[in-house]
Parts: C-alpha cells; structure tokens; sequence
C-alpha cells in the first residue's frame, strides 16, 4: 500500500519536474521522459482504481 503511495508521487514529481522545467537541455528527451512517468502515474491509478476491483 504505502509502496504504491510512494511510486505514484515519485512518478508526478518525475512527470512535473521533466515536463515543466529545463533539467534536460534536450526537447525530445524532456517530453520521452515526461510521458513515461505520466504513462506510469496513469496506470497506477488505473490499477487502483480499476482492476483491484476485478481481481
């Protein structure tokens, strides 16, 4: 439970910190690793909310 927690915020702060600041000079990069982390907080959600239902 906690360990969910804990990688769906640092799956934000990963999507926030590359998606809205210039860490990474690089553009292409910037947005590849801005949408994995999105795609990662998406489907921790989707597991939660979802499939925990199901199974």
């Amino acid at each position: 439970m906690y360990l969910e927690i804990i990688i769906y915020f640092t799956a934000l702060i990963g999507y926030f910190l590359f998606g809205y600041t210039k860490i990474i000079k690089n553009e292409k990069l910037r947005k590849k690793l801005s949408f994995i982390f999105y795609l990662i907080a998406v489907l921790i959600l989707l597991y939660e909310f979802v499939l925990k239902k199901f199974i």
